[in-house]
């Protein structure tokens, strides 16, 4: 899970939606960014680098983020569909609601699925295990087109 890294708004709704969500025997890697939380499960970091960030998500079943651009395109180069936790202004988690904007069109093309806030999700997570992002270069490679 990417909270991404802007200060100095927390996400701490993401973080106890998925712990909500979680079963036993799910290992979880959290970036947090501004958000610090004790005692989550799994390893935690504050904030990685690109390259280790690339790496996790690369090796993960599923991705959760917020919904910052940066965050998602990294999900799709590893071939993930990322699930989305959206930051809201009106719950001081962001400076305004873009990521609004962003999700939604992402999760209408298919290319996101959603977190509601405040419920568990763990068939979000299923689903998400089950979808990848084909690059274009490789629908070039095998002579289809991306919808």
């Amino acid at each position: 899970m990417t909270l991404g890294t802007i200060r100095p708004y927390r996400f701490d709704r993401a973080i106890d939606t998925v712990l909500a969500s979680l079963r036993p025997g799910d290992e979880v890697v959290w970036q947090l960014g501004a958000t610090d939380r004790d005692r989550l499960p799994g390893r935690t970091y504050t904030e990685m680098s690109h390259a280790d960030l690339t790496r996790e998500i690369a090796a993960a079943d599923v991705v959760v983020t917020h919904a910052g651009v940066g965050s998602v395109l990294q999900a799709h180069e590893a071939g993930k569909v990322p699930v989305l936790a959206v930051r809201s202004a009106s719950q001081n988690e962001h400076i305004d609601d873009h990521q609004r904007e962003i999700a939604h069109d992402l999760i209408t093309r298919g290319l996101a699925l959603p977190l509601t806030l405040g419920e568990p999700n763990e068939n979000v997570f299923d689903h998400a295990r089950e979808l990848h992002i084909i690059s274009t270069g490789e629908n070039a490679r095998n002579g289809q087109t991306c919808p």
